[in-house]
């Protein structure tokens, strides 16, 4: 296996945790091929290295989830029971990357006055389902009718990227079974 090792130094609060984590996702997102190990480390002020390496082996998760609505509450919320659902996952399967783009980009949009559209959003959410290996649908209030997951699985479908569907107050049964099919 080759190794991409880029060692991140500064002094104390010079924000090498953030590079870290921008030169990780860059450099994984170019190099992302079997046999390549993408290793970003922090040099800590003892001269030890904290590693953000991730192997090729971590599942990245996609997660679907309702968002649209002309109510700027009803967005919210729907952010806020996705941000816990990503979150319950995260600790009940730590071996696996789960990426909500609704949990990740609603406070990016609403802090930077983007739209918070599904058409906007949609060439950024392709692009993480095209490195995703597996899709999960929350079954949250307005879920069957929203424009935002009918694409998006349409494009798992089109990418032959799995799916499964799960309930914010499940045991997430189904999630762990579709991970074990990944390993």
């Amino acid at each position: 296996m080759n190794t991409i090792l880029v060692t991140v130094k500064g002094p104390p609060g010079s924000g090498k945790s953030t590079l870290c984590r921008i030169f990780h996702k860059a450099l994984k997102a170019h190099f992302d091929m079997p046999g390549v190990l993408v290793r970003v480390e922090e040099e800590t002020p003892a001269g030890m290295h904290l590693s953000a390496a991730m192997p090729q082996t971590i599942p990245l998760i996609y997660i679907m989830s309702p968002y649209s609505d002309p109510s700027e509450r009803v967005r919210r919320n729907r952010y806020r029971t996705v941000e816990f659902y990503t979150g319950r996952l995260m600790c009940k399967f730590p071996h696996a990357m789960f990426y909500s783009p609704i949990a990740y980009c609603h406070p990016i949009a609403v802090d930077f006055g983007l739209p918070t559209d599904a058409t906007f959003w949609e060439e950024h959410n392709n692009c993480i389902m095209a490195r995703s290996q597996l899709g999960i649908v929350l079954r949250d209030s307005g879920w069957q009718g929203s424009e935002g997951i009918s694409k998006e699985l349409t494009m798992l479908d089109t990418l032959k990227i799995p799916h499964v569907h799960d309930d914010i107050d499940s045991e997430h049964e189904v999630v762990g079974e579709a991970l074990q099919k990944l390993a």
